[in-house]
C-alpha cells in the first residue's frame, strides 16, 4: 500500500476533490473556484481519467499543476485503465462491457505509465486533533463506496485511531458518523454528480482551532461544453454501448451505469441478449 502522511499547522486550508471522470469544463471551474494555488495543500483522490471524452486533457492538466503541495490517489478507474499495460484487460463479451475502459488507455497513450506511480491514501495530522484519512471510495476497497446506507460490516471498517474519513467515488456528497464515531464526508464529484444536481463539487478542510472543519461546494460549469467533448472525442462511437450509459448518466445526474450492471449484466453475459440491445432497451425503459 502507497500511502503518505502530511502534518498541517492550525489555520491550514486543504482543498480536497475527486472522480473528475476526463470532463474538462467541470474541473476548470473548480480549479477556478476553489482556488488550490492558494490552499496549503492539494488532494484529488482518484478517477480523473476514465469513463468521460477527455481523459488526456484532464490529466495533462492536473498533472502540469502538481507541485510538493499536490497529492494524486489512485481511483478504481486509474486501476481499470493501469491494467491494460500488460495486455487486454478482458476477454469474450466482458471486453466489449469494459471497451471504456481500453478507449481510455488508447487516448492517453503514454500517460499511462505515470498512473502506476499515483498514492493509495493520504493521512492528515495537525497537533491535538485526530487524524484524518483520504481515500478514493473506502478503506477495503477502491470500488466499494460507503453511505449512510452501506452495510453495518462495511462502516466499521472505517472504524481506527483517526477521526475522519474523506472519501468520494459514488459521486454524492455525504457527511456522517459511522458507529465507531468516524466521520465520514463523501466530496462529491467534479465530473459526474449523481444526485440530480448537475454541478461539480469539492470540499475544504481547515485545522481551527475547534477542531477540523469542512465545507462542502458545488459550481456550475459550462455542461454545452461538455456535451460537445462528448460528441466529438469519439466517446461515444468507439467506446462501446456502455459509453452511452454514462453519458447519459452524466446528462441526467443520476445513477444508469450501476443500475444497468445489476440488471443487465448476467443476461448479457449468459448470451440472453446482445450488449448494444440490453443498452438501448434499458434506457428506453429506464427514461420512460
Amino acid at each position: 500500500m502507497r500511502w503518505t502522511s502530511r502534518s498541517l499547522p492550525r489555520g491550514a486550508r486543504v482543498v480536497c476533490f475527486s472522480d473528475v471522470h476526463g470532463n474538462m469544463p467541470a474541473l476548470e471551474a473548480v480549479l477556478e473556484a476553489a482556488r488550490p494555488a492558494e490552499a496549503d495543500l492539494v488532494i484529488v483522490h482518484g478517477d480523473i481519467v476514465n469513463r468521460g471524452p477527455r481523459s488526456d486533457q484532464a490529466w495533462d492538466r492536473i498533472a502540469g499543476l502538481v507541485d510538493p503541495r499536490w497529492l494524486l490517489t489512485s481511483g478504481n478507474h486509474e486501476r481499470y485503465v493501469r491494467a491494460h499495460l500488460a495486455g487486454p484487460a478482458h476477454d469474450g463479451v466482458m471486453a466489449e462491457v469494459h471497451r471504456t475502459s481500453a478507449w481510455t488507455f488508447a487516448q492517453l497513450g503514454g500517460r499511462v505509465a505515470a498512473l502506476e506511480g499515483l498514492l493509495d491514501g493520504v493521512m492528515l495530522e495537525s497537533p491535538g486533533l485526530p487524524e484524518i484519512r483520504v481515500v478514493h471510495a473506502s478503506l477495503v476497497a477502491d470500488d466499494r463506496g460507503l453511505s449512510p446506507r452501506s452495510p453495518e460490516a462495511h462502516l466499521r471498517t472505517a472504524d481506527g485511531p483517526w477521526g475522519m474519513l474523506i472519501v468520494g467515488h459514488v459521486h454524492r456528497t455525504y457527511d456522517f458518523r459511522t458507529q465507531g464515531d468516524v466521520r465520514v464526508v463523501n466530496a462529491g464529484s467534479v465530473g459526474s454528480a449523481c444526485d440530480g444536481i448537475p454541478r461539480a463539487g469539492w470540499i475544504e478542510i481547515e485545522a481551527d482551532p475547534s477542531g477540523w472543519s469542512v465545507r462542502r461546494f458545488r459550481v456550475e460549469y459550462d455542461r454545452s461544453a461538455t456535451e460537445r467533448d462528448y460528441q466529438t472525442s469519439g466517446f461515444l462511437t468507439e467506446a462501446g454501448p456502455v459509453a452511452r450509459l454514462i453519458h447519459r448518466e452524466w446528462q441526467l445526474a443520476r445513477p444508469t451505469v450501476r443500475p444497468w450492471f445489476e440488471q443487465e449484466l448476467e443476461p448479457v453475459k449468459r448470451g440472453e441478449r446482445s450488449l448494444a440491445d440490453s443498452v438501448e432497451t434499458f434506457l428506453q425503459s429506464w427514461e420512460g
